[in-house]
């Protein structure tokens, strides 16, 4: 008798697939409401709070949140709405800010080829596909120290904006090992 074991290719999981401005009284967390930015990674969902701590969502807040499924590609500073950002669907992530209600925009992030390469080459190929990096959501969150703006954008992670702060990345991994 010869036994064969059919082999899959790995993935890199689902990324961060979308992210959301979301109020609510969250398990863990004082009681009291509390207005966050949800991660949904498609593992897990993570909270980004007023003063930028990340940190996992607990799993009852997840179930009661359901799946954040309504992709946005421009938002607006909730306290100034003539303050927003937006982003395409597109190979690699970009963000652009406007601060007069739309009439002129300027690139404010953008991922370089060269960022993009390594994260391909850290990440690899799978069955002949490569990763994602393409932001597929946004949203703001209003903080009395500004807005935070952040950005879904599949394998390349979370792209985040602090209020005073440049853009950051924060890795599918880095995210997971939070506690």
């Amino acid at each position: 008798v010869v036994a064969t074991a059919a082999t899959s290719c790995g993935d890199w999981g689902e990324g961060v697939r979308s992210v959301a401005a979301v109020s609510g009284d969250f398990v863990g967390a004082p009681s009291a409401r509390e207005q966050v930015l949800v991660v949904d990674t498609g593992v897990g969902n993570f909270a980004v709070g007023g003063v930028g701590e990340v940190r996992h969502l607990a799993d009852a807040d997840s179930r009661r949140l359901g799946r954040l499924t309504a992709w946005t590609f421009e938002a607006c500073d909730p306290s100034d709405p003539l303050v927003c950002w937006r982003t395409e669907d597109d190979q690699r992530p970009w963000v652009e800010m406007t601060a007069d209600g739309g009439r002129t925009w300027e690139r404010e992030y953008e991922m370089s080829e060269e960022e993009a390469e390594d994260l391909l080459d850290d990440l690899g190929e799978r069955c002949g596909d490569l990763p994602r990096f393409r932001p597929q959501d946004l949203s703001v969150l209003g903080t009395a120290d500004g807005p935070i703006v952040a950005v879904a954008a599949e394998q390349a992670g979370l792209l985040l904006r602090m209020p005073g702060q440049p853009w950051r990345r924060v890795s599918s991994d880095e995210l997971r090992s939070t506690g």
